[in-house]
């Protein structure tokens, strides 16, 4: 997992121009955090979000610390449009401080993606998380500092499956962020040999018998010829790719190539 984009908001002054586009609000910043002083009606108001110019974002995760007690305000993810021109997105707004629901934003309208969690409370300094992933359907996780609060899939007519930009809707309402953090949901694959059988050079790959039991090494005449199969367990689905074999005698302390002529 890479981090994408993160703004501390330390420096004075209004949000950065290059690094965000304003919509309807009253943002700024001052005293180290991102300051929204309006409070007006309306589904899109007070939504800041990267410009267009920064790579659109599928599978992500969008992290920002509320840093006053206000509500209605939350990360935004697969942000459409940019400006007064914002269309559609995802967000979790938290609207107590036990209550928060996952939205999708479109046609004019905020829909409910699944039930409100509840059961936590929530305090200044809290950081929540909205992580997307997925294009039918699309799972959306909320986390509280670092800590699962719930998933919703959003399956149904309307979902948002094209990749888009990240924000912070504050609804109708004045708020205080930090600390916002972008970070993509690639997770390297890894590689783990399973097992191993010397089998004899006498027939094809399915056909040659075997030396050996597997996981059992065997002594080799130097200058004879062998097969080695191995079984390597990977997660994440990698790409396919060559494998370079390795070998060495016991009480050697130098490897050298497998030469499979």
């Amino acid at each position: 997992m890479a981090v994408l984009f993160s703004d501390p908001f330390d420096v004075l002054g209004n949000p950065d121009p290059t690094l965000w586009v304003e919509n309807v609000g009253g943002w700024g910043v001052s005293s180290g955090v991102l300051n929204n002083s309006a409070s007006t009606n309306g589904q899109f108001t007070n939504i800041i979000t990267l410009p267009l110019a920064h790579a659109a974002i599928l599978d992500v995760k969008v992290s920002v610390k509320r840093s006053s007690t206000n509500w209605n305000s939350g990360p935004m993810v697969r942000v459409s449009g940019s400006g007064s021109g914002v269309s559609c997105y995802y967000a979790s707004i938290v609207s107590g401080s036990a209550t928060v629901t996952i939205f999708r934003h479109a046609s004019g309208a905020h829909t409910a993606v699944g039930a409100a969690i509840t059961g936590f409370t929530g305090v200044s300094g809290d950081v929540y998380t909205l992580e997307v992933s997925g294009t039918g359907p699309v799972t959306l996780r909320l986390y509280q500092n670092g800590n699962l609060l719930g998933e919703r899939t959003d399956s149904g007519a309307g979902i948002l499956v094209v990749a888009g930009q990240t924000g912070i809707e504050s609804w109708s309402n004045t708020g205080t962020y930090d600390d916002f953090l972008v970070e993509d949901l690639v997770v390297p694959a890894t590689l783990t040999q399973v097992s191993y059988q010397f089998r004899n050079d006498d027939g094809d790959e399915d056909g040659a018998t075997p030396k050996a039991a597997e996981n059992t090494p065997v002594t080799v005449t130097p200058g004879s010829t062998f097969r080695m199969r191995i079984l390597v367990d990977a997660d994440q689905d990698p790409a396919s790719a060559d494998f370079q074999g390795d070998f060495r005698k016991v009480g050697d302390a130098t490897w050298k190539k497998l030469n499979p002529s």
